[in-house]
């Protein structure tokens, strides 16, 4: 699509999985909706926003959307419409906070750039603590963060390896 963003695949497969309820997916979702049941299920429970994923995998997939993601849509686009909404957070539920919004954007930015500066160092430096101390001050957030964050997609790319999707 033109003018659409660049996507990172990895980025958008830890994303997915993390929707999708895969424990091993670095990426954190929104705790007031646990995944609990199928996209419907979490839907019916309260989580609006899951109805805009329902849409995009059945998208990407190349798939009919769920007559219920469907008719959930219809349901909103007639409600704001009709004036019940004063903004799209009412139809869908609010994306962040302010400050969860900047936390998720800087871990965007910060979690593969520190997993791929340790990948690329490993070739010389062992991994542990003096490479995650050298990144983490080349980053400026700390050994710990690029421990946690290593370790974090590392477990992800494990899992994925083992049951053959890749990214």
């Amino acid at each position: 699509m033109r003018g659409a963003p660049k996507r990172d695949a990895l980025l958008e497969g830890m994303i997915d999985a993390a929707v999708m309820g895969d424990p091993t997916s670095p990426w954190d979702i929104d705790p007031k909706h646990p995944v609990i049941g199928t996209l419907q299920d979490r839907f019916n429970a309260g989580d609006r926003q899951i109805l805009l994923w329902a849409l995009k995998f059945s998208a990407r997939e190349r798939k009919p959307a769920p007559e219920w993601a469907t008719e959930a849509l219809g349901d909103v686009l007639y409600e704001a419409a009709t004036g019940k909404f004063e903004s799209w957070d009412e139809g869908f539920g609010r994306i962040f906070a302010r400050k969860k919004r900047t936390t998720m954007y800087k871990k965007k930015r910060e979690m593969l750039a520190a997993y791929n500066r340790v990948i690329e160092l490993s070739k010389d430096i062992s991994i542990g603590y003096i490479l995650f101390a050298r990144i983490g001050e080349e980053l400026a957030i700390g050994k710990n963060r690029v421990a946690e964050y290593y370790g974090r997609v590392k477990k992800y790319l494990e899992k994925k390896d083992k049951i053959g999707t890749g990214i």
